[in-house]
């Protein structure tokens, strides 16, 4: 059982929701995916130590390894061109206001009621973009696991202990 793009998507959901109760239904709604889809990600997820198989909770330092260390070989991206879109990355929240590259444009998700001119970045999932607006915290994280898909090694470095440190104190 293979883990595929959605998975993660539905396993920083959960983390963003904290540890309010969840079901199928309300990831569904919130992901903008079909309930069988969510099950099966869900499965997926539990078939790769990601959730607790009990608890159907996120397992933190799995996810951590994941996001810091698998994340860029498993679900690579390259990108693109100058496109209007949401700014994700280091120029999504939160991490905007730091400045990380001053001399060229963020990394968007093309077009998802953008304004922002930056690289084409494809999202994790094509639905990423629409569920991050309606969550910011998930938003947040789904930036910040852009930065490990597409950041230089220094960039990595940095927001790998920010990406660590959202992840334990959630």
């Amino acid at each position: 059982m293979s883990l595929k793009p959605q998975d993660l998507l539905i396993v920083l959901k959960i983390h963003a929701i904290k540890r309010h109760r969840w079901s199928y239904s309300s990831l569904s709604a919130g992901l903008f995916i079909s309930i069988s889809e969510a099950h099966a990600g869900v499965q997926r997820a539990v078939a790769s130590h990601l959730l607790d198989p009990d608890h159907k909770l996120p397992i933190v330092q799995s996810v951590e390894e994941f996001l810091v260390f698998a994340l860029r070989y498993t679900f690579p991206v390259q990108l693109g061109g100058l496109v209007h879109g949401m700014p994700t990355g280091y120029g999504g929240p939160p991490l905007r206001c730091r400045n990380l590259t001053k001399d060229k444009p963020p990394p968007v998700w093309k077009g998802h009621a953008g304004e922002l001119l930056g690289y084409e970045c494809p999202p994790i999932y094509s639905s990423a973009p629409a569920a991050a607006k309606s969550d910011t915290a998930l938003y947040e994280l789904l930036a910040l696991a852009d930065v490990m898909r597409i950041g230089s090694p220094r960039e990595r470095g940095l927001i790998g202990d920010i990406l660590v440190k959202r992840l334990r104190n959630s």
